[in-house]
C-alpha cells in the first residue's frame, strides 16, 4: 500500500522532533518497517522542518519527505491548502505516483482532499483521519466567527472518511459534533467508520534512553509546549515561583522556542529557570525528559498528547488537571490529578518530599502505557482498518479499465520486474500505433494511474514499496 501523509503542524519554529503530530506519524512509519509490512509513505512537511531532518532520514527506504512552504502565514487550525506539486504528483489522472489512501490530521479538509483527487468518472480517493485533537479543536474554535463553517467542514470530513481516534473520549466528542450538524444516516455511517487507535510510542527507543540517562542532581520540573493561553504557562511559572520561594533546591527546564523571552526570560534571572531554545534533536529531547523528576500540565484541553505520554514513560511524575482528555489518555486511576491550583501545589510538595513513593504509585501507569501505547499494536490496527476501508471503498467505485486496454496492459506485463513509469511509457507507445489497434485503445483517454496500479496488483505483481516510484515484481 502507498499512503500520502498530510499532518497538522505547528507554525512555530521549534524542532519537529518535539512536534506531536510529526511524532505520531514517524512512530507509525518506523514500526511498519520494523514488522516488515509492505507499505510506502509520502510525508508532507513544512519547508522549515528540513533543517531538523538528518541525511539518514532523507535516505529512508519506506518513506519520502516532501517539503513545501505551504505552511507560511497559515494559522494552526486553518491548514486546508495543499501544494500544487503534491496534486501534480498524486492526482489519479495526470499524476505519476499512485496512492491507495490519504492519511491526514486535518479533519476539516478531508472532504476537500477527496474531491481534489477525484478522477474523470467521479471516483474520489479514500481518506483516513488520524484525529487526536477533537476536544482541543472544538474548544479552541468556540469563539471563532467562522466556527459554524469550520465545524461543518470537520463533520463532513468525519462522515466521509475512516476515522482513527486516539481515545474513546475523542470519538464520543466527534460523534456529538456530527449529531449536531449531520443527518442521522450520516452519523450512523461516521460511527461505523470510526475506530480507536491509541497513539503509538517506540517503547524500545524510550527504554534505551531511560537505561542510559541518570536523573539530574537538582530536583527538576520539565515544561514544554507552545506558549499560548490553553497551556497556561503563566500559571506554571507562578506555581514554580511560589515553590522556589520557600528555599527549595529546585529548577524548571523549559523546552520552547520562546523560553528566552517574556516571563520565562525574566525568571531566568532568579537562577531556577533554564531554557533549551526548543530546537533539541530527538535524542537530546528524550535524554532531557528522562533526566527530569516532575512535570506540571495545566492545559484545559490537549490535542495529540504524545509528549505527555513520553514524559510519563521516561520517568517524569506528571501532575495533570482533572479533565476529560486526561481521563481518555491515562484512565481514571491516574494518581496525580488536581482540580485547583492549590491542589496542584500540594501535589508538587508531596512529590518533592516523597519522590520515591510517588514513583511507586506511577508503576501501574507505566505498565498501562507499555501495553496500550506500544506502536506495533497501533500499526496492526492501522493496517487492518485501512485495508478493510480501501476494499470497501474500491468495491463501490466503478472502474473505467475497459477490456480494450486490459488487453493492452496484459501485452506489456511480460517482464518479471518493471517500474511504473516503464509500464506507463509502453502503454502510451502502444496507444499511438496505427488504426488497426484503435479498437483496443479507444478508451485509453480514461486511463488513470490509480486504476492501472490496481490492475497491475490484480495481475499478480507486488509493489516492492522501497522507493518513491513503484517497482513491481511478479509474485
Amino acid at each position: 500500500m502507498r499512503f500520502l501523509i498530510v499532518p497538522l503542524m505547528g507554525a512555530s519554529g521549534s524542532s519537529i522532533n518535539s512536534e506531536s503530530d510529526f511524532l505520531v506519524y514517524r512512530h507509525l512509519i518506523d514500526a511498519f518497517a520494523d514488522i516488515g509490512a509492505n507499505a510506502y509513505f509520502y510525508f508532507l512537511l513544512p519547508e522549515k522542518a528540513k533543517k531538523h531532518v538528518t541525511d539518514a532520514e532523507m535516505r529512508h527506504s519506506n518513506f519520502e519527505y516532501l517539503f513545501d512552504d505551504i505552511w507560511s502565514g497559515m494559522s494552526f487550525y486553518d491548514q486546508v491548502s495543499l501544494p500544487s506539486k503534491v496534486v501534480d504528483l498524486f492526482h489519479p489522472v495526470y499524476g505519476t505516483r499512485p496512492i491507495d489512501m490519504i492519511i491526514t490530521s486535518r479533519s476539516h479538509s478531508a472532504m476537500y482532499m477527496r474531491r481534489l483527487f477525484m478522477d474523470r468518472s467521479g471516483v474520489e480517493i479514500p481518506v483516513g483521519i488520524i484525529e487526536p485533537k477533537v476536544s482541543s479543536v472544538i474548544s479552541s474554535l468556540n469563539h471563532n466567527e467562522t466556527f459554524f463553517i469550520d465545524m461543518m467542514s470537520r463533520v463532513s470530513g468525519y462522515c466521509t472518511s475512516l476515522n482513527l481516534f486516539s481515545t474513546e473520549v475523542e470519538k464520543a466528542e466527534a460523534i456529538r459534533a456530527c449529531a449536531r450538524y449531520a443527518s442521522p444516516a450520516m452519523v450512523k455511517q461516521m460511527s461505523a467508520n470510526s475506530v480507536i487507535m491509541p497513539l503509538g510510542l517506540r517503547i524500545g527507543e524510550l527504554d534505551s534512553v531511560i537505561s542510559s540517562t541518570p536523573k539530574k542532581e537538582k530536583f527538576t520540573l520539565f515544561w514544554g509546549g507552545r506558549m499560548n493561553a490553553n497551556k497556561r504557562y503563566d500559571d506554571v511559572i507562578r506555581l514554580m515561583d511560589k515553590f522556589y520561594a520557600f528555599g527549595r533546591n529546585v529548577e524548571i527546564l523549559v523546552n520552547s522556542t520562546l523560553s528566552e523571552t517574556g516571563k520565562f526570560g525574566e525568571l531566568k534571572k532568579k537562577c531556577f529557570v533554564k531554557g533549551t531554545g526548543g530546537n533539541l534533536s530527538r535524542e537530546e529531547y528524550l535524554k532531557t525528559i528522562a533526566s527530569c523528576h516532575i512535570g506540571l500540565c495545566m492545559s484545559n484541553v490537549e490535542g495529540c498528547p504524545v509528549g505527555f505520554i513520553e514524559q510519563v514513560y521516561c520517568g517524569i511524575v506528571l501532575i495533570l488537571p482533572k479533565r476529560d482528555w486526561v481521563r481518555g489518555v491515562f484512565g481514571t486511576e491516574y494518581p496525580f490529578v488536581y482540580d485547583t491550583e492549590d491542589e496542584a501545589y500540594i501535589l508538587m510538595r508531596y512529590i518533592y518530599e516523597n519522590y520515591e513513593e510517588a514513583k511507586k504509585k506511577m508503576v501501574p501507569v507505566l505498565e498501562m502505557i507499555r501495553t496500550k501505547y506500544f506502536v506495533v499494536n497501533s500499526v496492526r490496527i492501522l493496517i487492518s482498518e485501512t485495508q478493510k476501508y480501501i476494499k470497501q471503498f474500491n468495491d463501490k467505485c466503478e472502474t473505467l479499465f475497459y477490456k480494450g486496454w486490459r488487453t493492452l496492459t496484459d501485452e506489456i506485463l511480460i517482464e518479471k520486474e518493471m517500474s511504473f513509469s516503464q509500464i506507463v511509457a509502453r502503454i502510451k507507445e502502444k496507444a499511438e500505433m496505427p488504426a488497426q489497434v484503435c479498437h483496443q485503445t479507444q478508451m485509453c483517454t480514461y486511463l488513470t494511474q490509480r486504476d492501472l496500479y490496481k490492475y497491475i496488483i490484480e495481475k499478480g505483481y507486488v509493489d516492492k514499496c522501497d522507493s518513491p516510484e513503484p517497482v513491481f515484481v511478479k509474485s
